[in-house]
């Protein structure tokens, strides 16, 4: 089992690394998004170009969460009149 500890300059370099790699993932997605558009298809397709550029687990990773995001929103209930009365939906 791994503790927590000090920062760590090597640390912090790998975590910069993982930052710039997620952007990278984010600017590609959202390439996609606007040549394919924000339906069904063209959200896979977003996905898919981002994973595709990505190498390694950084692709693995933004397509899990991608396609998690992405299955949590087919469900999502919207109420009408919370969202124009600026009430939070419980």
């Amino acid at each position: 089992m791994k503790s927590i500890g000090v920062p760590t300059v090597q640390g912090m370099k790998g975590a910069f690394g993982n930052f710039l790699k997620g952007g990278a993932g984010g600017m590609v997605q959202g390439l996609g998004t606007a040549i394919f558009g924000n339906g069904i298809i063209g959200s896979i397709m977003a996905v898919v170009m981002a994973g595709s550029v990505m190498k390694g687990s950084s692709a693995e990773i933004i397509a899990t969460v991608a396609g998690y995001e992405a299955g949590k929103g087919l469900f999502a209930v919207s109420d009408a009149s919370s969202e124009t009365s600026g009430e939070a939906v419980i």
